[in-house]
């Protein structure tokens, strides 16, 4: 009997334990063989890593949420701001990125400008890994030729750059319809939108015959290339009495007449040159026929310079 007691006696206190831990909670993980018990295990909402690069991929900067988080995006005075926001409306965290920072409005030489155009993607959701890349717009000027004159022979009058050609290459990256980034490139000449410094001959010759010229983009306050130019008096004036007239043009013929006949000319380096007057390295009747010409527009009481006339009347 006694046996059978505490067999039963066994049994109940068995059955106790077992309530017992029934009442404590429930959902309890069944122990180990050896009768340990775990403790409740708590999940840890899954992350994910946002990352935004720059042009070449370089992290600007990378933010942690729960799997699931909504971002918004905004700019405003050039600070790109991303907001993520739980399932409750409540803002988690927030980064911002200056888009006239160093990393994203670089310029790599005085010739060249890359700034922020988009990001290669917006993400409503934070549903897994994402790095967002910034796209760029890029503008690089190219001096094709400079100014063809780069002599004159008045003091008066603005500087010519007729001749100049400063492109501006300027590359867009935008996404095109498969999701790729596709660059797009548009050429534009901006030779008549660029100023000089100094503008005027007045200026630029006040205290000597030799000038430096800056030629700048309208949009800059650098200039992109410096130049010199010179000042020549006595075009025209051959045979020296300080006067442009057709005893002048006489003598570039008479020039003209002797070399072609295998006879010497007449004439020394400093007249030689100012008998050139369509500068185009020769000396041919063609030369004669302008400085009549300019002549006759002084004659007639025009007030003619050989700046003038040579820029509207003789083709570089």
């Amino acid at each position: 009997m006694a046996a059978v007691l505490a067999s039963y006696s066994a049994g109940i206190t068995s059955i106790n334990a077992e309530d017992s831990a029934s009442s404590a909670g429930g959902d309890t993980v069944t122990g180990s063989e050896s009768g340990g018990e775990d403790e409740p295990v708590s999940e840890e909402p899954e992350t994910v890593t946002i990352s935004f690069n720059d042009y070449v991929g370089r992290c600007i900067t990378s933010v942690a949420v729960p799997k699931g988080t909504a971002i918004e995006y905004s700019t405003e005075d050039n600070i790109f701001t991303a907001t993520f926001i739980d399932a409750e409306g409540n803002i988690i965290s927030k980064t911002s990125i200056d888009l006239k920072s160093s990393a994203l409005h670089q310029h790599p030489d005085k010739y060249t400008e890359i700034r922020f155009n988009l990001w290669d993607s917006a993400p409503a959701v934070a549903e897994e890994d994402t790095v967002i890349t910034a796209l760029y717009e890029k503008a690089l000027m190219e001096l094709v030729s400079m100014p063809s004159q780069t002599e004159y022979y008045d003091k008066s009058g603005k500087i010519n750059t007729k001749g100049l050609s400063l492109l501006i290459t300027r590359t867009t990256q935008t996404i095109g319809e498969n999701g790729t980034v596709v660059n797009n490139k548009s050429v534009v000449d901006i030779a008549d939108t660029c100023y000089t410094k100094p503008a005027d001959l007045s200026e630029a010759f006040a205290d000597s015959d030799i000038a430096q010229i800056s030629i700048y983009p309208i949009t800059s306050d650098l200039p992109y290339i410096t130049y010199t130019i010179k000042y020549h008096d006595g075009l025209g004036d051959i045979n020296s009495d300080g006067k442009v007239t057709p005893v002048d043009a006489s003598t570039i013929l008479m020039h003209y007449a002797a070399v072609n006949t295998n006879n010497p000319s007449k004439l020394d380096d400093a007249q030689l040159y100012n008998s050139d007057i369509n500068r185009d390295g020769r000396i041919t009747p063609s030369d004669a026929s302008a400085l009549l010409s300019y002549y006759a527009q002084k004659a007639t009481g025009n007030e003619a310079t050989w700046q003038s006339f040579i820029s509207h009347n003789i083709s570089e």
